[in-house]
């Protein structure tokens, strides 16, 4: 009980930005959880506390932690063999890496992430993955990479994928001006 009741604070308090009481009621209810036995419904349970608890860290800067956080979900997710959680955690890693400045991992992470999610069909989530795997390669100096994947999304159906369509478009003009395509 502990554990889902502490979950819930962290819930409500990340819904208010109250990020730093975020972070204490989602490692609390961590620590609830490890007492209990291991079994895929704890282990589970304990990669989602952590992925609620990243975005918390992040706003925070808390960015040590939040790697921290992220490879022990990664871990878990691996070791259950859960993708869906394991691309969610990709997610981050990719992110994070794209805001260290350290676009060679964040294109290694984003290739894992598209990798992970292709076999659920989800177009949003691929389109999410090569949209941060042509910004990183932009941000390289790499354009002929970041053209190809970010062209690749304009296939998405803007009315259904906006956010992911409109950021390739904007990312893939940067890309093409740089590389003096005004065509």
């Amino acid at each position: 009980k502990a554990a889902l009741y502490n979950r819930q604070a962290g819930t409500r308090a990340a819904a208010h930005a109250t990020n730093a009481d975020a972070v204490k009621a989602y490692e609390a209810a961590l620590h609830a959880l490890a007492q209990l036995p291991p079994t895929r419904e704890t282990a589970e349970e304990s990669i989602d506390i952590r992925l609620e608890l990243i975005p918390a860290l992040l706003q925070l800067g808390r960015l040590d932690e939040l790697v921290s956080m992220a490879r022990e979900a990664e871990t878990r997710a691996r070791d259950i063999g859960d993708d869906r959680r394991l691309g969610r955690v990709y997610a981050h890693l990719v992110n994070y890496y794209y805001l260290r400045g350290q676009p060679a991992a964040a294109i290694a992470y984003g290739h894992r992430y598209v990798d992970v999610v292709r076999p659920t069909g989800d177009l949003a989530l691929q389109g999410l993955g090569r949209q941060y795997i042509g910004q990183s390669h932009h941000l390289r100096g790499e354009y002929a990479a970041a053209e190809e994947a970010l062209r690749t999304n304009l296939a998405l159906d803007p009315d259904q994928h906006a956010t992911c369509y409109i950021a390739s478009c904007s990312w893939l003009a940067w890309t093409l001006a740089e590389r003096g395509d005004f065509e």
